[in-house]
C-alpha cells in the first residue's frame, strides 16, 4: 500500500539540518493532503484538510494570497490539526511506502506536528522521495551538478506537460503520485 502526501506550511525551517524535535525550527502545517493507493496502484482514498490556526498566524505574503490561503479562510473553514493528523496516521498505519516529493522537508514538518500533539505512528513505512530519486534521471543542470527537480519540472519531464494547481497540497499529491508510478514503471524507482 502506498501513501503519497504533501504539506503546505507557514514557511521554511530556520535550519534545514535541525531534528524534527526542534519544534521552534519547523513551520506549521496550513494544508495537509494525502492519497492512499493499493498494491495495484488504484486510488483507494484521498483527503485534503485546511488547518485551523491554533496560535500561529498565516503568512500574508502575496504567494499565499495568490494560492488561496488566508487567516480568515483557515479560521472559518479549517479543522483542528489533530483531526487531520489522526486521519493521516490511520492511513500511515496501513502503508508499506510513504511517498513525497521533498520527503526530508514534509516528513520533518509532519513529524514536528506529531510531536507537538504527542502523537505517533507504530508503523514505519519505507520512505521514497520523488525529488531525490529523479535528480540524476532528469539531469537538470545546476551550479554544482544536477539540481533537484521541482515537482512541476519532474512532471513536465515525465509527461511533457505541467499540472494545474501547484502549491495546493492535493494537486501536488496527485502530481507526485503520477510521477512516482511513472518513475516506478520506468525502473527509476525500484522497490
Amino acid at each position: 500500500m502506498y501513501l503519497v502526501f504533501d504539506t503546505e506550511t507557514t514557511g521554511l525551517p530556520k535550519n534545514w539540518k535541525a531534528p524534527m524535535t526542534d519544534l521552534d525550527n519547523w513551520p506549521r502545517i496550513i494544508q495537509l493532503a494525502w492519497a492512499f493507493y493499493d498494491d495495484s496502484y488504484q486510488l483507494v482514498e484521498k483527503k485534503v484538510d485546511l488547518i485551523k490556526p491554533d496560535g500561529w498566524v498565516m503568512p500574508t505574503d502575496t504567494f499565499w494570497i495568490e494560492n488561496g490561503f488566508s487567516q480568515e479562510k483557515s479560521e472559518a473553514e479549517g479543522i483542528p490539526i489533530t483531526d487531520a493528523l489522526n486521519s493521516f496516521k490511520d492511513k500511515l498505519e496501513e502503508s508499506n511506502y510513504l511517498i513525497a516529493h521533498n520527503m526530508s522537508y514534509d516528513y520533518n514538518v509532519a513529524g514536528a506536528e506529531f510531536i507537538r500533539f504527542m502523537m505517533r505512528s507504530q508503523n514505519k513505512p519505507q520512505k521514497i522521495c520523488t525529488k531525490d530519486s529523479s535528480t540524476d534521471y532528469c539531469k537538470i543542470p545546476g551550479p554544482y551538478g544536477y539540481k533537484w527537480p521541482t515537482l512541476m519540472e519532474l512532471h513536465t519531464f515525465l509527461f511533457e506537460e505541467g499540472f494545474e494547481g501547484a502549491h495546493d497540497a492535493l494537486a501536488d499529491v496527485e502530481a507526485c503520485a503520477r510521477c512516482f508510478f511513472e518513475l516506478k514503471k520506468r525502473n527509476i524507482i525500484q522497490i
